[in-house]
């Protein structure tokens, strides 16, 4: 991702309440130190500070879990699908995994242009999406996906692999001048551009993408002192959720 962090958009139901870049540096220059740490290699905060103890009653913000749909993969198979919405932010990857594995599922794994595609469907609609001011060039990032680096990956772009163990087979990574990139400024992702973006989401060009980009796990982070937002994250089930 290239934002700078300088500091850092259907549900049914509702949880939570109060509580508890680089293209020359949107999103590179100032979150060094503040969102920093690693994953291990099953994708857990190394540090345990990312706050992934959390459960969707105990959620700061409110969380709009949507309905599962259905989509039948390439092999056959039929997974569900369900886009979770959190208006304000303030829930970072591990939280969303960890809400995820807590719903019965995981966080998506994409594995084919059909699932990406599908899936882009249920958050395309632009609350899903953070819009960065004209500082960042208006750039979009959209709901995390279950796309993590272990620390001690070659960057930008080695070990990247999927929370569910599933090859790493398919990437969809947004790139330098593709449709919708009004940034000058180069973006070719994952680009690893503040040191420690071992995550991916939805993103991230000037319009919602079904394209992704590598952020740091704790970005959107509840209160956090640097810019920018995820407003939701997607789960899959391997069977119809009850």
């Amino acid at each position: 991702m290239n934002q700078g962090f300088g500091r850092m958009g259907q549900g049914s139901s509702s949880f939570g309440g109060p509580g508890m870049g680089s293209r020359g540096g949107m999103m590179g220059q100032n979150m060094r130190g503040g969102q920093g740490g690693g994953l291990d290699a099953n994708g857990n905060d190394a540090t345990g500070m990312a706050g992934s103890n959390i459960t969707f009653q105990s959620a700061p913000v409110p969380v709009k879990r949507g309905k599962a749909q259905s989509f039948r993969l390439p092999n056959g198979q039929t997974h569900w699908y369900e886009a979770v919405y959190t208006p304000q932010g303030g829930i970072n990857w591990s939280q969303a995994k960890a809400l995820a594995e807590q719903a019965g599922g995981y966080l998506v794994t994409l594995h084919s242009h059909q699932e990406n595609d599908f899936v882009f469907g249920l958050i395309q609609d632009r609350k899903y999406w953070y819009g960065w001011d004209s500082s960042h060039n208006g750039v979009m990032n959209g709901p995390f996906i279950g796309a993590y680096q272990p620390q001690g990956a070659r960057e930008p772009d080695g070990g990247w692999r999927w929370v569910s163990g599933e090859p790493w087979s398919y990437t969809n990574w947004a790139y330098d001048g593709m449709p919708g990139d009004k940034d000058p400024r180069p973006n070719t992702q994952p680009n690893d551009s503040t040191g420690n973006q071992n995550v991916a989401a939805f993103g991230e060009v000037n319009i919602p993408v079904a394209t992704w980009g590598d952020f740091p796990h704790r970005f959107s982070s509840y209160r956090s002192p640097f810019d920018g937002k995820a407003y939701g994250f997607v789960i899959e089930y391997n069977a119809e959720p009850q």
